[in-house]
Protein backbone atom coordinates (compact mmCIF):
# COMPACT_ATOMS: atom_id res chain seq x y z
CA UNK A 1 0.00 0.00 0.00
CA UNK A 2 2.86 2.37 0.73
CA UNK A 3 4.32 1.55 -2.68
CA UNK A 4 1.10 2.44 -4.48
CA UNK A 5 0.77 5.77 -2.68
CA UNK A 6 4.30 6.80 -3.72
CA UNK A 7 3.76 5.82 -7.35
CA UNK A 8 0.61 7.93 -7.91
CA UNK A 9 2.29 11.37 -7.72
CA UNK A 10 5.00 10.20 -10.10
CA UNK A 11 2.38 9.05 -12.59
CA UNK A 12 0.58 12.39 -12.43
CA UNK A 13 3.86 14.23 -13.02
CA UNK A 14 4.59 12.10 -16.09
CA UNK A 15 1.13 12.85 -17.54
CA UNK A 16 1.56 16.62 -17.01
CA UNK A 17 4.98 16.59 -18.67
CA UNK A 18 3.54 14.67 -21.60
CA UNK A 19 0.77 17.21 -22.11
CA UNK A 20 3.28 20.07 -22.01
CA UNK A 21 5.51 18.32 -24.51
CA UNK A 22 2.63 17.79 -26.97
CA UNK A 23 1.57 21.44 -26.63
CA UNK A 24 5.12 22.65 -27.31
CA UNK A 25 5.45 20.52 -30.42
CA UNK A 26 2.11 21.83 -31.76
CA UNK A 27 3.15 25.44 -31.11
CA UNK A 28 6.46 25.20 -32.99
CA UNK A 29 4.83 23.28 -35.82
CA UNK A 30 2.31 26.12 -36.24
CA UNK A 31 5.07 28.74 -36.27
CA UNK A 32 6.93 26.95 -39.05
CA UNK A 33 3.84 26.44 -41.21
CA UNK A 34 2.67 30.15 -40.95
CA UNK A 35 3.39 32.12 -44.18
CA UNK A 36 5.97 34.88 -43.99
CA UNK A 37 5.03 38.48 -44.87
CA UNK A 38 7.47 39.19 -47.65
CA UNK A 39 8.01 42.70 -48.99
CA UNK A 40 7.64 42.68 -52.76
CA UNK A 41 10.22 44.41 -54.89
CA UNK A 42 8.46 47.06 -57.02
CA UNK A 43 11.62 48.45 -58.52
CA UNK A 44 10.84 46.80 -61.86
CA UNK A 45 7.10 47.61 -61.84
CA UNK A 46 5.70 49.11 -65.03
CA UNK A 47 2.17 50.60 -64.97
CA UNK A 48 -0.34 49.39 -67.58
CA UNK A 49 -0.43 51.44 -70.77
CA UNK A 50 -3.71 53.19 -71.70
CA UNK A 51 -4.27 52.38 -75.37
CA UNK A 52 -6.40 55.55 -75.80
CA UNK A 53 -3.80 57.91 -74.36
CA UNK A 54 -2.34 60.40 -76.79
CA UNK A 55 0.78 62.18 -75.56
CA UNK A 56 0.69 65.98 -75.88
CA UNK A 57 2.38 67.39 -78.93
CA UNK A 58 4.39 70.55 -79.06
CA UNK A 59 3.47 73.05 -81.77
CA UNK A 60 6.58 74.89 -82.84
CA UNK A 61 4.69 76.97 -85.39
CA UNK A 62 3.96 80.58 -84.34
CA UNK A 63 0.26 81.50 -84.04
CA UNK A 64 -1.32 82.86 -87.19
CA UNK A 65 -2.16 86.52 -86.68
CA UNK A 66 -5.17 88.00 -88.42
CA UNK A 67 -4.28 90.83 -90.77
CA UNK A 68 -5.12 94.17 -89.19
CA UNK A 69 -7.23 96.69 -91.09
CA UNK A 70 -6.15 100.30 -90.96
CA UNK A 71 -8.70 103.06 -90.50
CA UNK A 72 -7.32 104.78 -93.59
CA UNK A 73 -8.22 101.72 -95.66
CA UNK A 74 -11.73 101.58 -94.20
CA UNK A 75 -12.41 105.28 -94.83
CA UNK A 76 -11.13 104.92 -98.40
CA UNK A 77 -13.53 102.01 -98.90
CA UNK A 78 -16.50 104.04 -97.65
CA UNK A 79 -15.59 106.83 -100.05
CA UNK A 80 -15.32 104.40 -102.96
CA UNK A 81 -18.89 103.09 -102.68
CA UNK A 82 -21.01 104.39 -105.53
CA UNK A 83 -24.54 105.72 -105.22
CA UNK A 84 -25.91 102.68 -107.04
CA UNK A 85 -24.08 100.33 -104.65
CA UNK A 86 -25.41 102.21 -101.63
CA UNK A 87 -28.94 102.28 -103.01
CA UNK A 88 -28.83 98.50 -103.51
CA UNK A 89 -27.54 98.02 -99.94
CA UNK A 90 -30.22 100.26 -98.40
CA UNK A 91 -33.00 98.66 -100.46
CA UNK A 92 -31.95 95.20 -99.29
CA UNK A 93 -32.32 96.39 -95.67
CA UNK A 94 -35.75 97.98 -96.38
CA UNK A 95 -34.40 101.50 -95.95
CA UNK A 96 -36.42 103.53 -98.43
CA UNK A 97 -34.49 106.23 -100.30
CA UNK A 98 -35.57 108.04 -103.46
CA UNK A 99 -33.30 106.79 -106.30
CA UNK A 100 -33.36 110.07 -108.22
CA UNK A 101 -31.56 111.97 -105.46
CA UNK A 102 -28.72 109.49 -105.00
CA UNK A 103 -27.10 108.14 -101.83
CA UNK A 104 -23.88 109.74 -100.60
CA UNK A 105 -21.36 109.52 -97.77
CA UNK A 106 -22.14 112.14 -95.14
CA UNK A 107 -19.27 111.52 -92.71
CA UNK A 108 -17.03 108.87 -91.18
CA UNK A 109 -16.84 108.49 -87.40
CA UNK A 110 -15.94 105.75 -84.93
CA UNK A 111 -19.14 104.90 -83.07
CA UNK A 112 -18.32 101.33 -82.02
CA UNK A 113 -15.02 102.11 -80.28
CA UNK A 114 -12.94 99.63 -82.28
CA UNK A 115 -10.72 102.30 -83.85
CA UNK A 116 -12.36 102.00 -87.27
CA UNK A 117 -14.70 104.67 -88.60
CA UNK A 118 -18.25 103.80 -89.51
CA UNK A 119 -19.69 105.29 -92.68
CA UNK A 120 -22.80 107.48 -92.32
CA UNK A 121 -24.65 107.43 -95.64
CA UNK A 122 -27.74 109.44 -96.46
CA UNK A 123 -30.30 110.27 -99.08
CA UNK A 124 -33.81 111.56 -99.59
CA UNK A 125 -36.39 109.53 -97.70
CA UNK A 126 -39.34 111.13 -99.48
CA UNK A 127 -40.34 113.73 -96.91
CA UNK A 128 -37.16 113.77 -94.82
CA UNK A 129 -33.43 113.27 -94.95
CA UNK A 130 -32.65 109.69 -93.98
CA UNK A 131 -29.28 108.20 -93.06
CA UNK A 132 -27.99 104.72 -92.24
CA UNK A 133 -24.73 103.39 -90.79
CA UNK A 134 -22.26 100.97 -92.35
CA UNK A 135 -19.90 99.00 -90.06
CA UNK A 136 -16.70 97.13 -90.89
CA UNK A 137 -16.85 93.78 -89.08
CA UNK A 138 -13.91 92.03 -87.42
CA UNK A 139 -14.01 89.52 -90.28
CA UNK A 140 -13.46 92.33 -92.78
CA UNK A 141 -17.04 92.26 -94.09
CA UNK A 142 -19.31 95.30 -94.22
CA UNK A 143 -22.82 95.32 -92.77
CA UNK A 144 -25.63 97.78 -92.11
CA UNK A 145 -25.89 98.63 -88.40
CA UNK A 146 -29.03 97.54 -86.57
CA UNK A 147 -30.63 98.83 -83.39
CA UNK A 148 -32.38 96.94 -80.60
CA UNK A 149 -35.23 98.97 -79.17
CA UNK A 150 -36.63 99.12 -75.66
CA UNK A 151 -39.38 96.65 -76.59
CA UNK A 152 -36.83 94.19 -77.98
CA UNK A 153 -37.57 94.74 -81.66
CA UNK A 154 -34.57 94.88 -83.99
CA UNK A 155 -34.30 96.68 -87.31
CA UNK A 156 -31.73 98.70 -89.30
CA UNK A 157 -30.72 102.07 -87.89
CA UNK A 158 -32.63 104.87 -89.64
CA UNK A 159 -31.53 108.36 -88.68
CA UNK A 160 -34.15 110.87 -89.77
CA UNK A 161 -33.82 114.61 -90.00
CA UNK A 162 -36.94 116.75 -90.44
CA UNK A 163 -37.37 120.47 -89.86
CA UNK A 164 -40.90 121.70 -90.43
CA UNK A 165 -43.10 124.35 -88.92
CA UNK A 166 -44.80 121.98 -86.48
CA UNK A 167 -42.50 118.95 -86.33
CA UNK A 168 -38.82 118.30 -85.68
CA UNK A 169 -36.99 115.01 -86.07
CA UNK A 170 -33.29 114.98 -85.38
CA UNK A 171 -30.41 112.83 -84.19
CA UNK A 172 -26.93 113.22 -82.80
CA UNK A 173 -23.97 110.87 -83.05
CA UNK A 174 -22.19 110.18 -79.74
CA UNK A 175 -18.67 108.86 -80.44
CA UNK A 176 -17.53 109.28 -76.82
CA UNK A 177 -20.44 107.13 -75.66
CA UNK A 178 -20.30 104.78 -78.65
CA UNK A 179 -23.80 105.44 -79.85
CA UNK A 180 -26.39 108.01 -80.86
CA UNK A 181 -29.74 109.41 -79.85
CA UNK A 182 -32.88 110.31 -81.80
CA UNK A 183 -35.37 112.99 -80.79
CA UNK A 184 -38.94 113.70 -81.88
CA UNK A 185 -40.51 117.07 -80.98
CA UNK A 186 -43.73 118.92 -81.79
CA UNK A 187 -44.45 122.64 -81.74
CA UNK A 188 -46.43 123.84 -78.71
CA UNK A 189 -48.43 126.98 -79.55
CA UNK A 190 -49.09 127.81 -75.89
CA UNK A 191 -45.40 128.09 -75.06
CA UNK A 192 -44.27 128.92 -78.60
CA UNK A 193 -41.63 126.22 -78.25
CA UNK A 194 -40.98 122.71 -79.47
CA UNK A 195 -41.84 120.09 -76.88
CA UNK A 196 -40.65 116.50 -76.73
CA UNK A 197 -43.22 113.94 -77.72
CA UNK A 198 -43.96 111.14 -75.26
CA UNK A 199 -40.91 108.87 -75.22
CA UNK A 200 -39.58 111.20 -77.89
CA UNK A 201 -35.92 110.70 -77.00
CA UNK A 202 -34.20 107.34 -77.34
CA UNK A 203 -30.46 106.77 -76.95
CA UNK A 204 -28.51 103.72 -78.09
CA UNK A 205 -25.04 102.39 -77.34
CA UNK A 206 -22.98 99.78 -79.16
CA UNK A 207 -22.85 96.24 -77.77
CA UNK A 208 -19.73 94.52 -79.13
CA UNK A 209 -21.10 91.06 -78.22
CA UNK A 210 -24.43 91.31 -80.04
CA UNK A 211 -23.12 93.71 -82.73
CA UNK A 212 -26.15 95.93 -82.16
CA UNK A 213 -26.82 99.49 -81.06
CA UNK A 214 -29.02 98.72 -78.05
CA UNK A 215 -31.43 101.04 -76.25
CA UNK A 216 -29.64 102.50 -73.24
CA UNK A 217 -31.71 103.65 -70.28
CA UNK A 218 -28.99 105.81 -68.71
CA UNK A 219 -28.19 107.68 -71.93
CA UNK A 220 -31.88 108.08 -72.72
CA UNK A 221 -32.50 109.70 -69.34
CA UNK A 222 -29.44 111.93 -69.76
CA UNK A 223 -30.42 113.34 -73.15
CA UNK A 224 -34.12 113.50 -72.32
CA UNK A 225 -33.20 115.86 -69.47
CA UNK A 226 -31.10 117.99 -71.82
CA UNK A 227 -33.52 118.18 -74.75
CA UNK A 228 -36.92 118.10 -73.06
CA UNK A 229 -36.45 121.06 -70.71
Amino acid sequence: MKYNKGFAPVLILIIVLGVLAVSGVSYFAGKRSAPKNEVSDNSNYLPPVDQNYNPPTTNNNPPISQPSISNTTVVAEWKSLSSSNLFAISSKENIYLVPDFGVTLGETIDLTGDGLDEGIFGGNGGNNELSFIMVKGSDGKNFVAKQKNKDGTIYPVRLGSVGRVMVQERYELLPNEHGFYTASLSYNEATDKFKCNTNGVSAYSWNSSTKLFEWNQVLTAKYTAQICK
